[in-house]
């Protein structure tokens, strides 16, 4: 019966431990060249019903397009900020109550000047840029500080009292 078969391959993925299946995957890479295109068609399903893939992701596995955690490459462009700008902006948006990243931007230029006065002046390159950032990247550079602190700092709005008095 062909759903009982496809039912035991799926789950024959899951009893594969990963090295097994690398092992897997890097015989059937070995063959897959040398044959020719009912062969590979036949490789491709077989390697798709063993691990439980699509044909897409298994022709780009056989043909070394995915690298399955290692050596993979961060999506994206890369950010435009660096350590200097980061420590900068990451005590300002401390010492301002952690705001996010639309108020911060705000409340920057306000407080650049009290940082610089405190710890130094600061390059007109790092000024600069760091007046440039906009609130989404503010968000991305203080993005790991504020899971790490948890929960909503500050003045919360809407608060049940006043909702009680509306009409």
């Amino acid at each position: 019966c062909a759903r009982k078969n496809d039912t035991q391959m799926q789950t024959l993925s899951g009893i594969m431990s990963h090295t097994s299946k690398e092992e897997y995957l890097e015989s059937c890479r070995e063959r897959y060249p040398s044959r020719n295109r009912a062969g590979r068609s036949a490789m491709i399903d077989e390697v798709s019903d063993t691990l439980g893939w699509d044909r897409i992701h298994t022709i780009k596995a056989l043909n070394r397009q995915v690298t399955h955690g290692k050596k993979a490459k961060k999506r994206g462009s890369k950010p435009g900020y660096g350590p200097a700008e980061q420590s900068v902006i990451v005590a300002i948006w401390k010492h301002s109550e952690q705001p996010c990243g639309t108020r911060l931007k705000q409340t920057l230029p306000l407080w650049i000047d009290s940082y610089q006065a405190r710890h130094g002046t600061l390059e007109a390159t790092i000024h600069e840029k760091i007046l440039s950032y906009s609130p989404r990247s503010l968000d991305r550079i203080t993005a790991p500080l504020r899971s790490a602190v948890g929960g909503r700092l500050g003045r919360k709005t809407g608060r049940a009292s006043n909702r009680n008095r509306l009409p």
